[in-house]
């Protein structure tokens, strides 16, 4: 397999397992409101407070990724975000689990501006598109793994073994990273300098306006099914919850394939 293909199912993989953390917040919140006695209101705040997380940190993330490269902190990212989630299985009332969650986004934050760092460094113009549709591909998968593995985990040694195997994917996938991801080129000290001083500042091309403003509303409708369609299907639809967190895995593979066959139609389009 082609070097850039491979580097491209590692940053897939990597996304995958950081979305398994934070998609998989939404069969947790199922779960934790019934042994927690939660309101909608709240289990909706657990979702929305893990995604807050990134807010906090991409900027500085993307900052980072010009001046010291994308593998250690990719790497290191994904590692902390698994930690992070450790942690939750310590949390003994509401508002512990929701610091610790906000805690854990924030080293969600790395998975997105690095795994867009790895298409930008290892494919031409002409392809990026289907290369980012195939790594954004990561997030249903994650998704709908979680659906899938969290509800069944929880059946089998409750919540907190749920919490543990979402945390130790993360994890793991930090190591596998950081061991096997190599960039194309490796610059020259004088040639980062050069690079980061020719731009010192942030600034959103007015360009962008439009994307920021449609990813925000189609985000919102995505947190929506992410926050509520499990508990919707098992609570309002009486359907069993290991059967509802499918419903959520089909609803997140459809998204996957959208994400793909979008993304190669924009190379082409």
């Amino acid at each position: 397999m082609d070097g850039r293909w491979r580097m491209l199912w590692l940053a897939m993989w990597v996304q995958a397992s950081a979305t398994f953390v934070t998609y998989g917040v939404g069969p947790l919140a199922a779960l934790w409101k019934k042994e927690m006695q939660l309101s909608a209101f709240q289990v909706g705040l657990l979702v929305s407070v893990i995604q807050i997380g990134p807010l906090l940190s991409m900027l500085a993330v993307g900052w980072m990724l010009d001046r010291y490269g994308e593998r250690w902190l990719i790497s290191g990212g994904s590692l902390l975000l698994g930690l992070f989630m450790w942690t939750c299985i310590l949390a003994s009332d509401y508002e512990m689990l929701l610091f610790f969650l906000l805690l854990t986004g924030v080293w969600y934050g790395t998975a997105q501006p690095g795994g867009s760092k790895v298409i930008l460094q290892w494919f031409p113009e002409r392809e990026r598109g289907l290369a980012m549709g195939v790594r954004q591909a990561g997030i249903p998968i994650g998704g709908a793994l979680a659906g899938m593995i969290l509800p069944w985990a929880a059946e089998w040694r409750g919540v907190d073994m749920a919490v543990f195997l979402a945390g130790a994917l993360a994890v793991s996938a930090g190591i596998l990273f950081g061991w096997l991801y190599r960039s194309p080129v490796q610059e020259t000290e004088a040639q980062t300098t050069a690079r980061v001083q020719k731009d010192p500042k942030f600034q959103l091309p007015a360009r962008l306006h439009p994307v920021l403003l449609a990813g925000i509303v189609l985000v919102s409708l995505q947190m929506v099914i992410v926050s509520h369609g499990m508990m919707f299907a098992a609570e309002e639809l009486q359907i069993p919850r290991l059967t509802a967190g499918r419903l959520f895995s089909i609803a997140l593979l459809s998204g996957m394939i959208g994400r793909m066959v979008l993304a190669w139609w924009s190379d082409r389009m």
